[in-house]
C-alpha cells in the first residue's frame, strides 16, 4: 500500500471531504488546504464534475495527496485512478472493489458499520 497515504493521514490528523462541482475552484481550495498545512483532501464522486475536479487539483497542486470517495464500484475506482485520486474512501464495504484496490496498490478505505463489514474488512 502507498506509505505517503497513510504517513500524510497520521501527520495531518484530518481528511477535507470536499464536494465540488467547478473544477477551476480546486486550484485556490487546494492554495488555502496547503496554506493550512493539510497536504490530502477527499473529492467525494457525488457531482458530475468530481472526475474533472480530481484531475485539476491533481494538476495544479500534484503535491496535495488527493482520494476518491463515495467510491461504490471498481469502475468508479478505475475512473477516480485515471484521473489521479490516490486513495479509495467508499461508504460501505464493496468486496469487489476493495480486492480490486488491493491486487492494484491502491489504498482503499472502506465504510463499515457492522460485525459483519469488519470481518469482510478485515
Amino acid at each position: 500500500m502507498n506509505d505517503n497515504v497513510i504517513k500524510e493521514i497520521i501527520k495531518t490528523r484530518i481528511i477535507p471531504i470536499i464536494e465540488i462541482d467547478e473544477p477551476e475552484k480546486t486550484d485556490p481550495l487546494g492554495t488555502s488546504l496547503k496554506n493550512e498545512g493539510i497536504g490530502i483532501a477527499e473529492i467525494v464522486l457525488r457531482t458530475d464534475n468530481a472526475l474533472k475536479a480530481i484531475e485539476a487539483m491533481k494538476n495544479k497542486h500534484p503535491d496535495i495527496i488527493v482520494g476518491a470517495g463515495t467510491v461504490l464500484s471498481v469502475d468508479q475506482t478505475n475512473a477516480a485512478v485515471k484521473a489521479g485520486a490516490e486513495f479509495i474512501v467508499s461508504p460501505g464495504i464493496n468486496t469487489k472493489a476493495v480486492a480490486y484496490c488491493l491486487e492494484n496498490d491502491i489504498p482503499v478505505f472502506p465504510g463499515i458499520n457492522t460485525p459483519t463489514h469488519i470481518e469482510a474488512a478485515l
